[in-house]
C-alpha cells in the first residue's frame, strides 16, 4: 500500500468516534443479528456466495461522524458493499478528476476547453 493510500485509511479511520465499535455492536444486536436489507444471520453461511456472514454496521449518508441510530442500519458484507458500490464510483471519479486537474495534463485540457488553467502548482 501506497504511503498516501496508507495516509487516506488513517484520516478516515479518525473521522468514526472512539465508542465505534460499541456503536456498531449496538446496531447489530438492534436488527436481531440480522443483515436489514437481506435477512441473512450473522455467522450462518450467505445462501448466494456460501461464505460466513459477517455484519457491519453501515453508514447511510456515507458520513462516519453520523452515528445517529436512524442512519445506521446493519449489513452483511455484501449488501454493504452493494449500498455503497454509487457512491465509491463518485469517489473514484472524483479522485481522477482532482489528479488530472493537477497534473500539466489538466492544464492543456484547460486550454483545449477554453479555460484559464489554475495556478495553485
Amino acid at each position: 500500500m501506497s504511503p498516501e493510500a496508507r495516509a487516506y485509511r488513517r484520516a478516515q479511520r479518525a473521522r468514526y468516534p472512539r465508542n465505534w465499535k460499541q456503536v456498531s455492536r449496538s446496531v447489530i444486536a438492534r436488527a436481531g443479528y440480522r443483515c436489514e436489507a437481506c435477512g441473512v444471520e450473522q455467522g450462518k453461511p450467505n445462501p448466494v456466495s456460501g461464505s460466513r456472514v459477517i455484519l457491519g454496521a453501515a453508514h447511510l449518508d456515507h458520513h462516519p461522524e453520523n452515528v445517529s441510530p436512524s442512519n445506521l442500519r446493519s449489513l452483511c458484507q455484501r449488501c454493504h458493499l452493494r449500498y455503497d458500490h454509487p457512491h465509491h464510483l463518485t469517489q473514484i471519479r472524483a479522485n481522477r478528476l482532482a489528479r488530472l486537474a493537477a497534473s500539466s495534463l489538466g492544464g492543456l485540457l484547460a486550454l483545449m476547453l477554453g479555460k484559464a488553467p489554475s495556478s495553485g502548482r
